[in-house]
């Protein structure tokens, strides 16, 4: 789990050098869409439409974000 945990800081950091930072901390605090796809494709679990919409707006958020 360290290991993963330190990948993972360090891969934050190149980006953080690499893109704005108001783009890259907006799609790391996209973490809950990963849970979400990672529930449905483990545990099937059904996705409901508030969900979908939600995940949907964040996404777009971040697209208006970048232009």
């Amino acid at each position: 789990m360290g290991l993963i945990n330190f990948v993972g800081f360090y891969t934050f950091l190149a980006a953080l050098s690499l893109g704005p930072l108001s783009i890259i901390v907006s799609i790391t605090g996209m973490h809950f869409v990963i849970a979400v796809l990672l529930s449905v494709i483990v545990y099937k679990e059904k996705l409901s439409g508030m969900r979908i919409l939600g995940i949907g707006l964040a996404i777009v958020s971040i697209l208006f974000l970048r232009a």
